[in-house]
């Protein structure tokens, strides 16, 4: 079959309609460029927490995403999940950039209150945290504090009684909220539509997942034509990656006391950059990978580029592939698991994101060359296998599975 009749079978194929249908779908806030601002989220955030704004949701959305936030640990200060689903939660009154602080929820009838600090494409400032707790328990002496630093990365916060929370945390929440009987007026329009352009833009959707699976089943070759062609300004630069893979690797890698030293993989394209991890090559079930790439490799870090609007991002992602062997496949899962950012993760029977973050973002509007951003690329990755999960995934990997015979 040709490259064009493969391309046809594609676009005439079920899978592939819904699939179109579902992702090019109106969102005022993509259409806005509000996808990375943090301060539209803030602002829609602490409107859509509020029992009393004309959302139509009364106290169910902040009660979700309160009970999404503390549903995998027993407790912050003595505040649980269950807790939160007994509070009446009509009477609160929603802060918004009180003393700065992004969002604060008062609830004065069981003296608690719950402070969000939110990140989107920003970090913290240095004792940003620790002021604005400090703040919060001087104001509210003998009450309980709950404080939430809510971001789509791994990045931890740097004072101590602050929760981490992940964008898939407030996805959930936010997915979990009862729909309100009737026809779906403009408010719950626009509450779906921003929670579908977080899943789209933040967290995988898993039902597009198993959509794409399935066309990659059915359509592999066509696919990976169409991924492989693809043309960007992010083009060239991967494909210098690719011409100084070796000597790339080399220098991004990590060595201390778990070493993290990348070697090329074989399947890299325009569209990727993979990379192995050389302290795993011995370990049992390392190259059971199948169908997936032709060096047989179970577990790759891929830089994927991406775009949004007219900014370019580059990704990071550790992906552990399909497998042959599904025991030893869930063996690895197990032995990273503890050290992903979403607890509840599950192991996909085909690709399992197990750590993924926005490594950096190039402008090509600059006066940037493409060996300057060769040299960015190559920073951020250093600093990214140094104090990322990483390492303790490798070193997990090398303590709980067995070297192959």
């Amino acid at each position: 079959m040709t490259d064009k009749k493969k391309i046809e079978a594609l676009i005439s194929d079920d899978d592939f309609t819904t699939l179109l249908s579902d992702l090019h779908r109106f969102c005022p806030f993509e259409a806005l460029g509000a996808v990375n601002v943090e301060l539209r989220h803030s602002n829609y955030l602490a409107y859509l927490m509020n029992p009393n704004r004309p959302h139509g949701y009364g106290d169910q959305i902040l009660r979700s995403i309160l009970q999404s936030i503390l549903s995998n640990i027993d407790d912050v200060n003595g505040i649980s999940a269950l807790d939160v689903h007994l509070m009446d939660l009509n009477a609160v009154d929603i802060r918004r950039e009180w003393r700065n602080i992004d969002i604060l929820v008062v609830e004065p009838k069981d003296k608690t209150i719950f402070c969000f600090e939110l990140k989107v494409g920003s970090k913290q400032g240095e004792n940003q945290l620790s002021r604005y707790k400090k703040i919060v328990e001087d104001e509210w002496r003998g009450w309980t504090h709950v404080f939430i630093f809510l971001r789509p990365t791994n990045e931890e916060p740097n004072t101590d009684g602050w929760l981490p929370v992940g964008f898939d945390q407030l996805i959930d929440g936010l997915e979990s909220v009862p729909k309100p009987i009737g026809n779906e007026d403009q408010s719950q329009l626009m509450f779906n539509s921003y929670t579908k352009m977080l899943r789209r833009n933040f967290e995988m959707d898993e039902k597009l997942v198993v959509i794409a699976g399935s066309l990659w089943k059915k359509h592999e070759e066509a696919l990976k034509f169409l991924s492989d062609n693809q043309p960007d300004e992010l083009s060239d630069l991967f494909k210098l990656i690719i011409d100084k893979e070796t000597d790339f690797a080399q220098k991004v890698s990590v060595l201390g006391d778990v070493n993290v030293t990348l070697i090329p993989d074989r399947n890299s394209g325009t569209k990727y950059v993979r990379f192995a991890i050389k302290e795993l090559e011995d370990l049992e079930g390392a190259s059971s990978g199948c169908k997936w790439t032709d060096s047989g490799r179970i577990l790759l870090l891929e830089l994927q580029r991406r775009k949004r609007s007219s900014a370019y991002y580059i990704r990071i992602v550790l992906v552990l592939g399909r497998g042959d062997l599904r025991d030893v496949r869930a063996k690895w899962f197990d032995a990273m698991k503890p050290y992903m950012t979403r607890k509840n993760a599950k192991i996909s029977p085909e690709y399992t994101t197990m750590l993924s973050e926005n490594l950096l973002s190039i402008s090509f509007e600059d006066d940037s060359s493409k060996e300057e951003n060769y040299e960015k690329i190559e920073k951020c990755l250093h600093l990214f296998l140094k104090e990322s999960n990483l390492t303790k995934m490798v070193q997990s990997l090398r303590e709980k599975i067995d070297i192959s015979d």
